[in-house]
């Protein structure tokens, strides 16, 4: 397996992972596949332009993508000490081999060469055990819950745990 990270030459890969990733799971995820299918592919391009403050992340397995996870550093100042994790997603037939470890040891790994990074935030839905397990495995610790933070399209609701990790 390798991890690297995604460059626009990626975009057509980093597309079908992430409609993937809303139409396998869709509950972790603050968007829907109906709101993403028509984006156009210029829209995945410019979110993996090379950037200093942030970066999207993929897991290769013989040359296909089988997980991604992305990292956003906040700009304003007050703010430019925190760091998110968001999109984290492990294709269903490669859980369980460490990938989802991988990918976030390595998300944390390059959060290190971003200027003023004391913390990386992030949510997990409170119902979600094998991602909170993961998360609190790798020194992530809950300091908030957010009741019905997420409603999905058919009504019901998601609660959600905000966790952080200090560097």
């Amino acid at each position: 397996m390798i991890i690297r990270p995604l460059t626009e030459n990626d975009a057509e890969l980093y597309q079908k992972i992430r409609l993937t990733s809303l139409l396998v799971s869709p509950d972790p995820f603050g968007s829907t596949y109906d709101e993403e299918v028509n984006i156009p592919l210029e829209t995945y391009i410019a979110r993996l332009k090379e950037d200093d403050r942030q970066f999207v992340l993929g897991a290769f397995e013989n040359e296909s993508i089988v997980g991604m996870v992305g990292l956003h550093a906040e700009r304003r100042r007050k703010l430019s000490h925190k760091a998110t994790i968001w999109g984290m997603f492990v294709m269903p037939e490669f859980r369980g081999k460490g990938i989802a470890k991988a990918l976030m040891r390595e998300a944390i790994f390059r959060s290190g060469a971003i200027d003023d990074i004391e913390q990386i935030n992030l949510c997990v839905v409170s119902n979600n055990k094998e991602a909170l397990n993961l998360y609190q495995y790798l020194g992530f610790e809950i300091y908030g819950h957010e009741r019905r933070a997420l409603k999905t399209p058919d009504g019901k609701y998601l609660d959600e745990d905000h966790m952080v990790l200090f560097l």
